[in-house]
């Protein structure tokens, strides 16, 4: 068993001689690069994105796509109309990412158009 181990740790000890991997700073960096990529921010900034991608096309300003989803007609959006137009705009915002947005610009669980309008022009 021993002997095997040995053997098994020399052939890892050449392979990496031969195909050395990546220093742990690069490896940092690298992690580090995937979680903003992946983070709700980026969710949030991909919706916007998409959100001024489909005013263009539908040649729509920024209060008829907001009215489009808000259900009640409150004038105000809840976490899950929000999510609900990120997914009709085919992106990958989650619901926490709405929750988030939603908690940071708006009160009593809801955004209003003028904080939505705000974030939207934040870019």
């Amino acid at each position: 068993q021993k002997q095997r181990a040995a053997v098994m740790a020399e052939k890892r000890r050449q392979h990496l001689s031969r195909w050395p991997t990546r220093r742990q700073p690069e490896l940092v960096d690298t992690v580090t690069e995937l979680r903003e990529h992946f983070s709700g921010a980026s969710r949030l900034d991909a919706l916007r994105t998409r959100l001024t991608e489909e005013m263009k096309l539908r040649n729509m300003g920024i209060g008829d796509m907001f009215a489009l989803v808000d259900d009640d007609k409150s004038l105000s959006l809840d976490a899950n109309e929000l999510h609900d137009m990120a997914r009709r705009l085919n992106t990958n915002c989650r619901l926490q990412d709405a929750e988030q947005l939603v908690y940071e610009r708006g009160e009593r669980g809801e955004i209003t158009i003028e904080a939505f309008v705000e974030w939207f022009h934040e870019a």
